[in-house]
């Protein structure tokens, strides 16, 4: 799908949400080991609507504007690394945040990971070698977290997730970025970012459509 076709589904205030430059997600409290993610917009009203959507609600067409997003997120925190991508060779990993699998069946595809698909083939066309890497795995079942407050979401999910051994080398080469749909306590990037620095030993950055706003 074209970035002109995917902006149809939306509404012009929709487009205007998620067309924004990326910006650092700031949490309060901060997990240890969580990496440095920018965002493109609160996970609120009608952005809300359109991650659920995607997600829950059968609107499988929204991974192109969401992918799109997310593009511009992983790319302002590409410009804060000051990342050189004219260097022969060099290029970013974006690793998606794996889902369920019971949610994966529900929704009867991947929701994490096929916005990082649209993502990465978005980055390309602006000129930076991008390549989506599926290399997470969940380690155990986790709890449904959406009841869990912040500490009891850290619990449910450390060493969660796993790099296999088979996978390590696709990272070689590339700057190292997680990405998922949205943070909310950061428990989720920071168990991801721990499991990639377990393998690989460097994680660069992480990137999400929306952070859930909270009051400090």
């Amino acid at each position: 799908m074209s970035e002109m076709t995917s902006t149809r589904l939306l509404c012009p205030t929709c487009i205007r949400l998620l067309s924004g430059s990326g910006f650092p997600v700031l949490l309060n409290p901060t997990p240890t080991g969580f990496p440095i993610t920018f965002a493109v917009a609160d996970y609120a009203d009608a952005v809300r609507a359109i991650v659920l959507t995607y997600k829950e609600r059968g609107g499988r067409a929204l991974a192109s504007p969401l992918g799109i997003a997310l593009a511009n997120a992983v790319a302002a925190g590409c410009v804060m690394a000051g990342y050189d991508f004219d260097q022969p060779g060099s290029g970013i990993g974006l690793v998606p945040v794996p889902s369920t699998r019971a949610a994966t069946r529900r929704r009867a595809y991947d929701a994490v990971g096929s916005i990082a698909l649209v993502a990465a083939a978005q980055l390309r066309r602006r000129g930076i070698l991008a390549r989506r890497l599926t290399i997470l795995r969940q380690r155990r079942t986790v709890m449904d977290q959406s009841e869990l407050s912040a500490a009891a979401r850290m619990r449910n999910l450390a060493g969660a997730l796993t790099v296999p051994a088979q996978f390590t080398s696709l990272t070689v080469g590339s700057a190292i970025i997680v990405v998922d749909d949205l943070v909310t306590t950061g428990a989720t990037l920071t168990e991801a970012a721990r499991a990639v620095r377990e393998a690989t030993g460097v994680v660069a950055t992480a990137g999400v459509v929306a952070v859930t706003p909270r009051r400090c």
